[in-house]
């Protein structure tokens, strides 16, 4: 019935991770499919798509023939099966089919970054974990469809639920920005609570939100783009696709400016990942207890000799010690911005971090009021869940 409504193309683009791909390409072929994506065997299945070989083997001596010749994959296959043994420390756990993903109705492409992120987080063992609460963080969304970018949002979400022991404890900025209503109408009402949790006062919008977008602000962000290039000697060709790559992110995408044309910035191949042994440290000296930050690219950076600091913590909960309070990372993390200094006053539940974790931004706040006597990271380290942030008297 579609074919015989519009005249476009049809193009298929199925994972295996259900096992139903191979079905699937050949019921839409048999139903006038004009394309369809595969993946040369040795890439194929799970988390890929169906196996080419396969396909063209199904569809040989029938009206569906395709004019490849098996025998010319072979050698494909070979290059890609010794390629892929380099990439084997980024693959999946996942080994064949896997049928919860029909009821979980997570993508394919999702799983692998799912995964990522539980590694960067070393909690692997949650995945089961978070496969059972992505549905429930959909609901909780108006079931928006699984599609990037919405697909990372609700899975990152889902990840900081379980990490945190405590659903919406920590809500990502993309998160707050669906129950806002910026990323349009969902298909199915938001959960009213979560939402008056993230707007209070605030009305959700109801119109066309790129309608509220500001003009006077993208030009204040152009100036500051060339404003940015200038200072850092950046080259690049003047077009709005860079200007929007800044504008989006601006930090990440600066960098991306700077070397996009520079091949020596990049690896020339992959390279065996090492266990890497940062983090903080108490170093005890003559009953004095240093905080110190070991990171095996720095020397050793001693951040406070406090008597008795306990500032590396098992978990995420703000500590307090003999002098404030010490607020932890949620999540393992780089640090994006930080939005307040030593000495500043803030109030209760104020902004004072942005963690960018699992390609998401994340808030950390103040959990009381008073005055900011340490912060121990800088904009752009790299943290451990646990790891002391600042802290507050």
């Amino acid at each position: 019935k579609l074919k015989e409504s519009i005249e476009i193309p049809i193009h298929l683009h199925s994972h295996a991770t259900t096992g139903m791909s191979t079905t699937t390409a050949i019921k839409c072929i048999e139903a006038g499919l004009d394309n369809v994506d595969t993946s040369i065997s040795s890439m194929s299945m799970t988390y890929g798509h169906s196996a080419t070989e396969t396909v063209v083997g199904i569809l040989k001596d029938t009206q569906y023939e395709t004019d490849i010749k098996i025998d010319n994959l072979a050698p494909i296959a070979k290059h890609f099966r010794e390629v892929r043994k380099k990439y084997a420390d980024f693959e999946g756990s996942l080994k064949g089919v896997d049928a919860r993903i029909i009821t979980s109705q997570v993508p394919g492409g999702m799983l692998t970054n799912l995964e990522s992120q539980l590694k960067e987080q070393n909690a692997v063992d949650k995945f089961d974990e978070v496969i059972d609460e992505i549905p429930n963080v959909r609901s909780d969304l108006g079931y928006i469809p699984l599609v990037t970018p919405t697909s990372q949002i609700v899975g990152t979400q889902a990840v900081i639920n379980v990490l945190n022991n405590e659903r919406y404890k920590v809500i990502t900025k993309e998160t707050q920005a669906i129950l806002k209503g910026e990323y349009g109408k969902t298909p199915a009402d938001v959960d009213r609570k979560l939402q008056n949790k993230v707007l209070g006062d605030e009305d959700p919008i109801t119109c066309r939100p790129a309608d509220l977008i500001d003009e006077n602000e993208y030009k204040l962000t152009k100036e500051k783009y060339f404003k940015s290039l200038e200072e850092n000697s950046i080259s690049v060709d003047d077009n709005e696709e860079n200007i929007l790559i800044y504008t989006l992110f601006p930090e990440i995408g600066l960098k991306f400016l700077e070397n996009k044309e520079n091949k020596d910035y990049f690896e020339k191949s992959p390279t065996q990942l090492s266990e890497e042994k940062n983090g903080y440290y108490k170093v005890v000296i003559d009953e004095v207890d240093y905080l110190v930050k070991y990171s095996q690219t720095d020397e050793p950076e001693i951040i406070n000799g406090n008597s008795n600091p306990e500032l590396r913590s098992n978990n995420n909960e703000p500590v307090s010690n003999e002098t404030g309070m010490v607020v932890n990372a949620p999540l393992a993390g780089n640090i994006f911005r930080i939005e307040k200094n030593v000495g500043d006053t803030v109030n209760d539940d104020e902004t004072i971090i942005v963690l960018e974790a699992m390609k998401m931004e994340t808030t950390i706040k103040t959990p009381t009021s008073g005055k900011i006597i340490q912060i121990f990271i800088k904009n752009g380290d790299k943290v451990q869940s646990g790891d002391p942030l600042f802290e507050v008297v």
